[in-house]
């Protein structure tokens, strides 16, 4: 099933139509937020291309402009967060021909139609040479650019205080401009039906059904998930458990179809109040397993993978992030296996409420049993940002 008529012009023409209705009819507490901001950004890799051999050095210097808008209503908010990103490089010969402009945009609509029926309308778009944002469990090292549309609209209606059931679709649309990686189109429908035991413990049964469509010669497939999940809130902690069952078909009949357990455990926490609102402590960590879902060249292995995020504000303006991942990628064909991790520790201090400053260095490696695949990475990062907040005011 594809329909390729979800290109970000047309997405973002469906979302305008929905707001029609919503604001219209839902006009009291109105509030317009409007934050720009500017990020001036040096990055050095001391292997960027992450290669097993011939290592090349290079600089990259960004310049991201940006603004953040917000509308809220007493039963409505819409919020669009939009970012373009100046990359240019440095440090080898013809590296430059890698320059090129980035873009990032989020834009979200939620309405309260009702006292038990919720809508929301989602759209994300993005404009990079970072293989990450294609696939949670992306183990390529390629620099391709690419343009990724993820279109979501969704509806949540509760049925009291302890059922709601919420269903989605999610269209992704993944475009490569230049390189080997094909082009694909994913539709994904979602159904998740939560129970709440109490206030602070909720299970839900999930599934998701979708398939993906490649323009070139990677087979398409169809994927369907089931997945039973736990959650339970303490104080300062929130847990999280699920186990579940994954089937993948593919439409060439010469790929085996791929059927295998799937689970996540995971933990978020928090303490305390900065000045600027965001927590003074937090933690995040999740480990989980699945398969990836962008297999162009039909390459697909099982991943686990453990990521990991803490952090605590030192005397209201220094913030210090430690932050990796680990993960375990095993190859459906033949015997590769991966062993893949990064870590980082990003440092950034608040000058005042408009200026921060941060450092970021950070070292990424793989090690594979396949010859050619390993490679080592150390990068540091300079940000400089500029954010104001024009002060959140009633506008109208």
């Amino acid at each position: 099933m594809k329909i390729s008529c979800l290109n970000p012009i047309c997405s973002l023409l469906i979302i305008l139509y929905a707001l029609t209705g919503i604001f219209l009819e839902d006009s009291h507490a109105d509030r317009l937020t409007i934050v720009p901001h500017l990020d001036l950004e040096y990055q050095h890799d001391s292997n960027y291309f992450k290669a097993e051999n011939g290592e090349k050095s290079v600089g990259t210097y960004i310049f991201r402009p940006g603004i953040d808008l917000g509308y809220v209503t007493a039963k409505s908010s819409l919020s669009l967060n939009y970012s373009a990103e100046v990359n240019q490089y440095s440090g080898e010969d013809n590296i430059s021909d890698y320059d090129y402009v980035g873009h990032k945009a989020s834009l979200a609509v939620k309405s309260q139609v009702s006292n038990r029926l919720t809508m929301a309308v989602l759209n994300d778009f993005i404009k990079t040479r970072d293989p990450a944002s294609s696939d949670e469990f992306n183990n390529d090292v390629t620099r391709n650019k690419y343009t990724l549309n993820r279109f979501t609209p969704g509806l949540l209606y509760q049925f009291g205080d302890k059922f709601s059931l919420g269903v989605k679709f999610t269209n992704l649309r993944t475009d490569y401009s230049e390189g080997i990686s094909e082009d694909s189109n994913e539709n994904r429908g979602t159904f998740t039906l939560t129970y709440n035991l109490n206030h602070s413990t909720a299970v839900d049964i999930d599934y998701q059904v979708w398939d993906r469509d490649y323009e070139g010669s990677s087979s398409d497939y169809t994927s369907n998930q089931a997945m039973f999940n736990l959650k339970k809130k303490y104080k300062y902690l929130t847990f999280k458990a699920g186990a579940g069952y994954h089937a993948r078909e593919f439409d060439h009949s010469d790929m085996n179809d791929l059927n295998a357990p799937t689970w996540v455990i995971g933990v978020k926490g928090q303490t305390g109040s900065s000045s600027d609102g965001t927590p003074k402590s937090w933690i995040d960590a999740t480990l989980n397993q699945n398969y990836n879902d962008s297999g162009s060249g039909d390459f697909y292995y099982k991943a686990t993978k453990f990521s990991a995020s803490l952090g605590h504000v030192f005397m209201e303006r220094l913030k210090m992030d430690l932050k990796g991942f680990y993960q375990f990628s095993d190859y459906d064909e033949g015997p590769r296996k991966d062993n893949k991790w990064a870590l980082a520790c990003r440092t950034n201090y608040a000058v005042n409420k408009v200026f921060s400053l941060a450092v970021e260095p950070g070292f990424e490696s793989r090690q594979s049993n396949e010859a050619g695949k390993d490679y080592d990475n150390t990068y540091i990062l300079f940000n400089i940002n500029v954010r104001y907040d024009l002060g959140g005011k009633n506008w109208f």
